[in-house]
Protein backbone atom coordinates (compact mmCIF):
# COMPACT_ATOMS: atom_id res chain seq x y z
CA UNK A 1 0.00 0.00 0.00
CA UNK A 2 1.32 3.18 -0.83
CA UNK A 3 1.96 5.70 1.70
CA UNK A 4 2.53 9.19 0.58
CA UNK A 5 2.39 10.35 -3.03
CA UNK A 6 3.55 13.48 -4.85
CA UNK A 7 2.87 15.25 -7.73
CA UNK A 8 5.55 17.88 -8.94
CA UNK A 9 4.16 20.29 -10.91
CA UNK A 10 6.37 21.88 -13.33
CA UNK A 11 4.73 25.41 -14.87
CA UNK A 12 7.29 25.30 -17.66
CA UNK A 13 6.40 21.83 -18.93
CA UNK A 14 4.42 21.05 -22.31
CA UNK A 15 3.27 18.07 -20.36
CA UNK A 16 1.43 17.04 -17.61
CA UNK A 17 -1.13 19.17 -15.65
CA UNK A 18 -0.05 22.64 -15.79
CA UNK A 19 -0.98 24.93 -13.26
CA UNK A 20 0.29 28.39 -12.44
CA UNK A 21 -0.73 28.89 -9.20
CA UNK A 22 -0.14 24.96 -7.31
CA UNK A 23 3.67 24.52 -6.98
CA UNK A 24 3.30 20.44 -5.58
CA UNK A 25 0.02 18.26 -3.77
CA UNK A 26 0.55 15.69 -1.72
CA UNK A 27 -1.24 12.81 0.15
CA UNK A 28 -0.97 10.85 2.62
CA UNK A 29 -3.27 7.69 2.64
CA UNK A 30 -2.87 6.88 6.34
CA UNK A 31 -4.21 10.49 7.37
CA UNK A 32 -6.09 10.99 4.33
CA UNK A 33 -4.55 14.78 3.89
CA UNK A 34 -3.94 16.00 1.00
CA UNK A 35 -1.37 18.77 1.40
CA UNK A 36 -1.46 21.61 -1.45
CA UNK A 37 1.65 23.84 -1.80
CA UNK A 38 1.52 27.16 -3.97
CA UNK A 39 3.67 28.92 -6.09
CA UNK A 40 3.12 32.33 -3.45
CA UNK A 41 4.66 30.07 -0.53
CA UNK A 42 1.43 29.15 1.26
CA UNK A 43 0.76 25.48 2.19
CA UNK A 44 -2.77 24.04 3.04
CA UNK A 45 -3.89 20.69 4.56
CA UNK A 46 -7.42 19.26 3.23
CA UNK A 47 -8.56 16.96 5.78
CA UNK A 48 -10.28 13.48 5.31
CA UNK A 49 -10.18 13.60 1.90
CA UNK A 50 -10.64 10.32 0.25
CA UNK A 51 -7.68 8.42 -1.76
CA UNK A 52 -9.74 8.27 -4.47
CA UNK A 53 -10.17 12.19 -4.47
CA UNK A 54 -6.52 12.59 -4.18
CA UNK A 55 -6.20 10.01 -7.33
CA UNK A 56 -8.24 11.94 -9.84
CA UNK A 57 -6.82 15.22 -8.88
CA UNK A 58 -3.80 14.07 -9.91
CA UNK A 59 -4.98 12.50 -13.42
CA UNK A 60 -7.03 15.59 -14.09
CA UNK A 61 -7.10 17.70 -17.07
CA UNK A 62 -6.44 20.47 -14.96
CA UNK A 63 -5.47 19.75 -11.35
CA UNK A 64 -6.62 23.33 -10.10
CA UNK A 65 -9.94 23.32 -11.81
CA UNK A 66 -10.46 19.74 -10.12
CA UNK A 67 -8.92 20.87 -6.57
CA UNK A 68 -11.25 24.02 -6.94
CA UNK A 69 -14.15 22.10 -7.89
CA UNK A 70 -13.72 18.79 -5.62
CA UNK A 71 -11.76 19.40 -2.78
CA UNK A 72 -11.12 23.51 -1.78
CA UNK A 73 -15.27 23.68 -0.72
CA UNK A 74 -15.92 20.26 0.28
CA UNK A 75 -13.25 19.50 2.54
CA UNK A 76 -12.11 21.57 5.86
CA UNK A 77 -8.51 22.79 5.82
CA UNK A 78 -6.04 24.47 8.00
CA UNK A 79 -3.08 26.72 6.71
CA UNK A 80 0.63 25.61 7.22
CA UNK A 81 2.33 27.85 5.49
Amino acid sequence: MIKTFVKQIDSKSESDNISSTIKQIKYDTETKVLTVDFHNSKQYEYIDVPSEVAEKALKAESIGSFLISKVFKNYSSKQIK
